[in-house]
C-alpha cells in the first residue's frame, strides 16, 4: 500500500460545535466587513483599473483580502486566549509556532495591500515572502519527516527547513498567480481551507481546524461577491496572505497533526494536492516563459485560466470546471489521509488519478496554438519585448517632467510598430506621432485608447495584428503595462501643482480654454467666443494680492487674456519687486508695492485704484486661473442687473479639476469642529452637507451665506461704503467678513456656478502650524466682532430694522 493513514481520533462534540462556530464567524464578519471595504477601496482609489491581462470592465476594489484577514485574526486571538488560560480539552500547541504563523500571515498580507496600493517589484515582493516565511522558521515551523512514494520514509533533518520555504513560496506564488479570474484562488483556496479543517478536526488538531473552518467560511461569504462577475476581489494582500496560511497548515510539521500531514508518515505528495491546480499553473508559466525568452517572473495572459477562458468564452464555466477538479483534488487528499485501507479506497485514487492525468493533457493540449518551431522563431522578439519594459519602467522612472512622460510614449511608434499614437486632454489633441509606412500593410488593425484615471488624459493606439497570435498577446500586454507605469507617474506628479503648471503653459492653454468652455459651457458656441468677450456693459477690473507668486500671477495672466474687455489688472505686491518680474499682456497691468498688512488690506488697496463707482472688480488670488472666460461676461450682467447683489462666487476646482467646497452657510460650533475632521473629508454627515450646499441643484444662481474670498466678483458701488475689508483680519475670515457686512447691510450674496475658476489652493492652515494659529487667531476675532457666530436671519432682521 502506497499510503499509511494514521489512526484517527474520535470527533467529539465540543470540537464539531467550534468548527461550525469559527465557520459562522468566519462567514458572518466577511459579508459584513466587504460592503464597508468597498466603499474604503473607492474612496482611496485601492482598484483594478480594465486594461492589460485584465478583463473587467470598470474599475474593481482590491480590499477582499481584508475581509479574510480580520476574521482570521479574530479567531486566531479566541484560540491564543483559550490555549494559554489552558480552557482547551485538547493537547498543547507551542506558543511560538502560533504566533509566528500569526506573524507571517500578517506580514505577507501587509505586504500583498501595499503592492496592491502602490505596486511592488516582483523582487522586492520575492524579498518580503522570505521574511514571512523565515518568521515561520524562527517559530519552529519545518518539515521533518515525511513518506515518500517508492521511497519510503525519509528524515530531512536540516533540509527540512529549506524544502519547508521551497513549498510554501510555490503555494503562495501559486494562489497569486492563479488569481486572475473571478473566483478562481478563492474557489481553490474554499476546497483546501475545509480539507484543512476536516483533518485538522478529526484528528483532534483543533487548531488547524479553528483557523481553516474560519477561512473556508470567509471564503464562502467573499465568493458571494467574487463569483463572475466579481465586485470585489482578493488583491494580493488576500492571495499571498491565503496560500501562506493554508500553505503553512499543510506541510509545516509544527503543529499536532498539521494539515494534510499525519505525523511522520505522511506522504510527501499529500500537502500539495489541493493546490495542484494552482501549482501546475506555476510549472507551466516558468517552462513557457522559459522556451519564450521571456522574464520568468514578469506576469503574463497565458495562464491556465486565460486558455480556459479563450475555449469557453464564459467565466462561470471556467470557475465551475476548476472548482470541480478542486474538489476531486480534496477528496483524494481526505481519502489518503483519513480513509481506511480498502478496495473502495484505493478504485477512488486510482480512477481519481486517471481524470487528473487527463485533465493535465487536455490543459497542456491549450497550449498547442503555435509549433514549437514557430515559438523558437519569435524567441528574439519576445526576449525583445522584454528588454523593452525593462528600458521603458527604468526611463519612466527617472523622467522629471509632463513632457519628458509623455514624449515617452513615441515609442510606441518608434519601437513597438504602432502605426499611431495620439494623446487627448478633453476634446483636444496634445501630442500625435505615426509612421510613414506601416508595417504589416495587408493585415488587419486593431485600434484601442486608455484613459488616465485622475489626471485626465487619454491615449490611443492602432496596431498590425501580427501573425504569431502568442506574440501580439504579448506585445500588447507589454504596451498595456508600459501605459500603466506612465499613468502611475503622471498621478505622482498630478498630486501636486506639475499638472496644473504644465497644462497652463503658453502653447497648451489655448486647447485647455477651448476644451474647459466645452465642459462646463456647453450652451456657448466656440465659434463666436471671441465675439462674445469683446464687449462689456460695465468697466470691469481684476485685483490680485502677490506675495512671492510669480509662477501663479503668470498662469493668472494668461487666462485673462481671452477677456478684451479688461480695463486694468492691478496688482499689490507684498513682497520684492522681483517677485512680481515685469508682466506683459495685451491689457494695462498696474503693479502697486506696499508694506504686508495682510490680504484684506491689500485688496483694499487695489479697490481704491478704481474710481469707477459702476465698475464690477474680480477680486481674486494669485493662484486662480479662469477657466470659461464666455461665462464670466453673464456673471458680469447678473451683478448689473440684480442691484441687491453684492458680490459673486464662482465655482472653485482644484488643480485636477475637482469641484472645491466655495459657498457654504454662516458656521455654528458643530460646523466649525466638523469641518476641520479630516473624516468627514468623503463622506460629510448631513448637517456638514447642509453647510456645504451639497445636496443644492447648482444648475442656476441662488443665495449662500458667504463664499470663498479665493474669487468674488464685486461690485464696486459698494465700497467703500458699506462693503470693504476688515484690516484687523490679517489673514483668514476676512471673506466670512465680508459677506456678515453684506447681509447686515441689506444685500445679499450669491453663488454664481456657470463661472468656473480653477484655484491651487495651498490649505497651509491643515499643514502649518503658524498658518493654523493665524486661521485660530482670525476666527476669535470674528466671533469677538459679532458677539459669537451670527445666522443669516438675524442679520437681515437687523437690515430691515
Amino acid at each position: 500500500m502506497f499510503f499509511e493513514p494514521e489512526v484517527i481520533k474520535l470527533v467529539s462534540y465540543e470540537s464539531v460545535i467550534l468548527a461550525i462556530t469559527a465557520g459562522c464567524l468566519g462567514l458572518i464578519a466577511t459579508l459584513v466587513l466587504i460592503p464597508v471595504l468597498k466603499k474604503s477601496a473607492f474612496k482611496h482609489q485601492i482598484l483594478s483599473y480594465p486594461g492589460g491581462r485584465r478583463n473587467h470592465e470598470k474599475p474593481t476594489p482590491l480590499l477582499g483580502g481584508v475581509a479574510i484577514y480580520i476574521p482570521f485574526t479574530v479567531a486566531f486571538f479566541v484560540f491564543y486566549f483559550l490555549e494559554v488560560s489552558g480552557r482547551l480539552p485538547f493537547g498543547k500547541v507551542a506558543s511560538s509556532q502560533m504566533l509566528s504563523l500569526f506573524l507571517g500571515a500578517t506580514t505577507i498580507h501587509i505586504l500583498g495591500t501595499y503592492d496592491d496600493i502602490i505596486g511592488l517589484h516582483w523582487t522586492r515582493k520575492l524579498a518580503g515572502q522570505f521574511c514571512a516565511v523565515g518568521i515561520l522558521l524562527l517559530g519552529g515551523h519545518t518539515i521533518t519527516t515525511a513518506t515518500i512514494p517508492f521511497v519510503g520514509l525519509v528524515n530531512f533533518g536540516w533540509l527540512g527547513g529549506p524544502v519547508f520555504l521551497v513549498s510554501i513560496l510555490a503555494i503562495v506564488n501559486g494562489i497569486n498567480l492563479i488569481d486572475g479570474l473571478d473566483g478562481l484562488a478563492g474557489g481553490i483556496c474554499f476546497f483546501a481551507a475545509i480539507t484543512s479543517g476536516i483533518i485538522g478536526l478529526f484528528k483532534g488538531d483543533l487548531f488547524v481546524a479553528s483557523i481553516a473552518f474560519t477561512i473556508s467560511g470567509s471564503l464562502l461569504g467573499f465568493l458571494c461577491h467574487n463569483f463572475p462577475p466579481a465586485s470585489i476581489y482578493l488583491g494580493d494582500g488576500g492571495s499571498l496572505m491565503l496560500g501562506f496560511v493554508l500553505g503553512t497548515l499543510a506541510t509545516s510539521s509544527a503543529a499536532i497533526s498539521p494539515g494534510q500531514r499525519s505525523g511522520t508518515m505522511g506522504m510527501i505528495l499529500i500537502p500539495f494536492l489541493p493546490f495542484g491546480i494552482a501549482l501546475l499553473d506555476v510549472l507551466l508559466a516558468i517552462i513557457r516563459r522559459w522556451v519564450t525568452g521571456r522574464r520568468i517572473f514578469l506576469a503574463d495572459s497565458d495562464h491556465l485560466h486565460h486558455r480556459l477562458m479563450e475555449k469557453f468564452g464564459e467565466p462561470r464555466k471556467v470557475a465551475a470546471i476548476i472548482y470541480f477538479f478542486s474538489a476531486l483534488l480534496a477528496a483524494m487528499t481526505l481519502v489518503l489521509v483519513l480513509g481506511p485501507r480498502s478496495m473502495w479506497s484505493v478504485s477512488f485514487i486510482l480512477g481519481s488519478g486517471m481524470i487528473l492525468l487527463f485533465v493535465v493533457v487536455s490543459m497542456l493540449r491549450l497550449y498547442r496554438i503555435e509549433t514549437l518551431s514557430k515559438t523558437i522563431e519569435n524567441r528574439p522578439h519576445f526576449q525583445f519585448l522584454s528588454s523593452y519594459h525593462s528600458f521603458m519602467s527604468r526611463r519612466i522612472h527617472r523622467a522629471r517632467s509632463f513632457e519628458e512622460l509623455i514624449s515617452l510614449l513615441e515609442s510606441g511608434v518608434r519601437d513597438l510598430g504602432c502605426d499611431f499614437v495620439e494623446v487627448y486632454y478633453g476634446q483636444n489633441t496634445v501630442r500625435k506621432w505615426m509612421v510613414q509606412q506601416k508595417l504589416h500593410e495587408g493585415a488587419p488593425r486593431t485600434e484601442a485608447e486608455r484613459t488616465f484615471h485622475g489626471v485626465r488624459f487619454h491615449v490611443r493606439w492602432a496596431f498590425p495584428i501580427h501573425e504569431s497570435e502568442t506574440y501580439h498577446k504579448y506585445l500588447l500586454l507589454t504596451w498595456y503595462r508600459v501605459l500603466n507605469e506612465l499613468e502611475e507617474r503622471l498621478q505622482s506628479f498630478s498630486d501636486g501643482s506639475q499638472l496644473y503648471e504644465w497644462l497652463t503653459e503658453q502653447r497648451y492653454v489655448r486647447s485647455i480654454l477651448s476644451s474647459q468652455q466645452a465642459e462646463f459651457s456647453n450652451h456657448v458656441q466656440n465659434s463666436a467666443i471671441q465675439d462674445y468677450l469683446v464687449h462689456s456693459p460695465v468697466p470691469f477690473y481684476v485685483v490680485t494680492v502677490n506675495h512671492n507668486n510669480f509662477e501663479e500671477l503668470r498662469r493668472l495672466i494668461v487666462s485673462l487674456e481671452p477677456f478684451k474687455y479688461l480695463k486694468k489688472l492691478i496688482i499689490v505686491n507684498h513682497s520684492s519687486p522681483e517677485s512680481v518680474g515685469n508682466p506683459v499682456a495685451s491689457f494695462p497691468i498696474q503693479i502697486i508695492h506696499q508694506e504686508n498688512k495682510g490680504y484684506g488690506a491689500g485688496l483694499n488697496r487695489g479697490l481704491e485704484e478704481i474710481s469707477e463707482p459702476n465698475a464690477i472688480t474680480l477680486l481674486c488670488n494669485p493662484d486662480v486661473t479662469i477657466i470659461n472666460p464666455e461665462a464670466m461676461l453673464e456673471a458680469i450682467e447678473y451683478l448689473t442687473q440684480n442691484p441687491e447683489v453684492s458680490c459673486l462666487i464662482p465655482t472653485l476646482v482644484d488643480p485636477r479639476f475637482r469641484p472645491t467646497y466655495s459657498c457654504r452657510k454662516f458656521y455654528t460650533l458643530k460646523t466649525l469642529i466638523a469641518s476641520r475632521m479630516p473624516w468627514f473629508k468623503n463622506r460629510p454627515p448631513e448637517f456638514l452637507k447642509q453647510h456645504l450646499y451639497i445636496d443644492r441643484n447648482r444648475s442656476d444662481p441662488f443665495e449662500i451665506d458667504w463664499g470663498c474670498g479665493a474669487a468674488m466678483l464685486f461690485r464696486n458701488s459698494l465700497f467703500p461704503h458699506p462693503l470693504s475689508f476688515d484690516e484687523r483680519f490679517f489673514l483668514y475670515f476676512e471673506d466670512v467678513d465680508l459677506c456678515t457686512k453684506a447681509w447686515q447691510a441689506g444685500f445679499s450674496v450669491v453663488f454664481f456656478p456657470k463661472l468656473v475658476c480653477l484655484h491651487d489652493e495651498q490649505k497651509r492652515s491643515h499643514s502649518q502650524m503658524s498658518f493654523f494659529i493665524t486661521h485660530l487667531v482670525s476666527m476669535f476675532k470674528y466671533m469677538n466682532k459679532y458677539s459669537g457666530l451670527p445666522r443669516r436671519e438675524h442679520l437681515t432682521d437687523r437690515s430691515r430694522n
